[in-house]
């Protein structure tokens, strides 16, 4: 038994008083530690979820030393920038974690707070929970605690504290900066505010400080529901989601077959073809179950249209590397489109939910809907589709706006919010994009779309891709949509410059004009033919100003001017 009084452990568990102090003991401890460490384990698995998004994350997966990297902890699952409120939430949580197993082992002695301490096991940081035990164990001495309580709480807080800082500093060199350091003063603080208020409570109880559990879980809630007021669960689930089974995730862009003597290369590839199957199910049945949890969170419509692009996802096999997976976006299929009129009539045309008619969802739905109809020959729908996203991206462009053209903000939407420069480089994108399509339609038309239809039917991944292209040329041979056809098997070889100098005075009007254009003047610009390059550019923006082709045009003849200038600063 210990007293509460003196923090004298008695070796005689019969005495009703303390040898040293005469004070009654505190015979209900036992249980206030039980309650302690119970609250505490669901406060690291809370801090785990913090920053892995799943409550049942193994903590040691990411590697020994370092389970979750400094450089990482602050923009997954919830980017700090993004979410600045955030930052209190990861300070209060911090805090609540050094401070429960320091006070266990100050009031209930150092066994108690380094069995508490344990819990620390799910926190990130690097044996953190090691650091923790050591600071219950040099709060729970004797020795300090008779020369000055307080002095004996910040002596214990420093091994732990040593350990986050040590841990943090990776992150000054990555993209997180400053920022990693924010978190560590709000639990700094939020530490040198609860310390002497628990001291004085505990006084003023006579140390009867049955009250320590009931704070603790008071805290833990208060933390729970500040992160779900300003960030919410939805938002962290999705991201892990997102990251693991998501069809941008690493395990979909390439799977490895098993190499094994005992099997052919076809049961490789049928092996392969099978575990990819199973991934894209398993990833598809992940998504329902999030839909079906978060019904109206916020990232309930990124995650139904990635649930559709997992719809949409086909593997093949290359060429140059026959035992390599790949894995693209092939054609939309119903299933997807289902998804597409899920998130317009729902979100997009719902009275309730109006701040999402505009969002970048929203328009790569109609966009992937104009697609399924060109696929399947429902041309005139998929006009009118096209034609409304045109007018519904060129009111949001700002006049004057010159996108950088690397179509970064189509992946960047779902992963962080758009600035409006990144918004408006978005709709400039998919304005481009359905511009293209457009024009690609209403210019190939002839053969009562005959043409226009064979190639619609056709996936550039397969292997009889060119072949089937050279059909539809042998077949329809004066079509307007012969110049893209022999375009686009010129771009799949190595060509000379000279072939598409031919091709282009074959069909300085078609369709595919621009394309050629930007193409030559690039590889103008590759030899050093700067004079050639910027005549052939210049075509491009003077004759088809409103191209997307144009818009790249502009780019690279801004970038030939800028390094035109730092050739004769030289």
């Amino acid at each position: 038994m210990k007293c509460s009084e003196c923090f004298f452990t008695n070796q005689s568990v019969d005495d009703e008083v303390c040898r040293r102090c005469s004070r009654n003991f505190t015979r209900a401890e036992l249980v206030d530690v039980l309650l302690l460490g119970a609250v505490y384990l669901v406060l690291c698995r809370f801090c785990g979820y913090l920053f892995t998004g799943d409550f049942f994350h193994h903590p040691w997966s990411g590697g020994l030393l370092f389970p979750v990297r400094a450089q990482e902890m602050f923009t997954f699952p919830v980017d700090l920038s993004q979410y600045p409120w955030h930052v209190l939430t990861v300070g209060w949580v911090y805090a609540l974690v050094i401070l429960v197993p320091v006070l266990v082992g100050l009031f209930y002695g150092a066994r108690p707070g380094m069995v508490v301490a344990l819990g620390a096991w799910f926190v990130p940081g690097p044996f953190f929970f090691l650091f923790l035990a050591l600071g219950a164990l040099v709060a729970g001495k004797r020795i300090h605690r008779r020369v000055s309580v307080g002095n004996s709480v910040a002596l214990a807080l420093v091994p732990p504290a040593a350990c986050l800082l040590a841990f943090t500093m990776p992150a000054l060199a990555g993209r997180s900066g400053m920022l990693a350091w924010l978190p560590w003063l709000v639990a700094a603080g939020l530490s040198a505010i609860c310390v002497p208020l628990v001291l004085w409570l505990a006084r003023w109880r006579d140390y009867q400080v049955r009250f320590l559990a009931a704070a603790a879980a008071v805290g833990v809630a208060a933390a729970v529901l500040f992160f779900q007021w300003t960030v919410g669960f939805a938002k962290v689930e999705y991201e892990y989601l997102r990251t693991t089974h998501g069809p941008l995730a690493a395990n979909f862009r390439i799977l490895a077959p098993p190499l094994d003597a005992d099997h052919s290369a076809e049961d490789r590839t049928r092996e392969t073809r099978e575990l990819y199957e199973l991934r894209r199910r398993a990833a598809l049945e992940e998504f329902s179950q999030f839909l079906s949890r978060f019904p109206h969170a916020n990232e309930t419509p990124i995650a139904l249209f990635e649930h559709a692009e997992l719809q949409n996802l086909r593997a093949y096999f290359t060429g140059t590397r026959p035992n390599m997976l790949l894995v693209y976006a092939s054609r939309v299929t119903p299933e997807a489109l289902a998804d597409y009129q899920v998130i317009r009539k729902d979100f997009a045309d719902s009275p309730v939910r109006k701040d999402f008619a505009d969002s970048p969802v929203v328009v790569e739905a109609r966009l992937s809907t104009a697609r399924y109809y060109l696929e399947h020959h429902q041309f005139e729908p998929a006009l009118r589709e096209l034609r409304d996203l045109v007018d519904f991206c060129d009111v949001r462009v700002p006049r004057g706006f010159r996108p950088s053209g690397d179509g970064s903000s189509a992946v960047r939407w779902r992963t962080t919010r758009l600035t409006p420069e990144e918004r408006s480089e978005f709709y400039s994108e998919v304005l481009a994009q359905a511009r293209r399509e457009l024009r690609f339609v209403e210019q190939n038309s002839d053969y009562n779309r005959i043409p226009l239809m064979l190639f619609y039917q056709l996936d550039e991944h397969q292997p009889d891709y060119e072949t089937e292209l050279g059909r539809i040329l042998k077949w329809f041979p004066d079509s307007r949509l012969a110049d893209n056809i022999r375009l686009a098997l010129l771009e799949r070889r190595e060509y000379k410059l000279e072939e598409l100098e031919a091709l282009l005075a074959e069909y300085p009007k078609g369709d595919a004009a621009p394309r050629m254009l930007l193409l030559l003047g690039e590889g103008y610009r590759e030899r050093r033919k700067f004079a050639e390059a910027e005549k052939v550019l210049g075509r491009v923006v003077a004759e088809f100003g409103d191209s997307p082709e144009a818009t790249r045009a502009a780019t690279v003849l801004e970038q030939m001017k800028t390094d035109s200038r730092k050739t004769d600063a030289r």
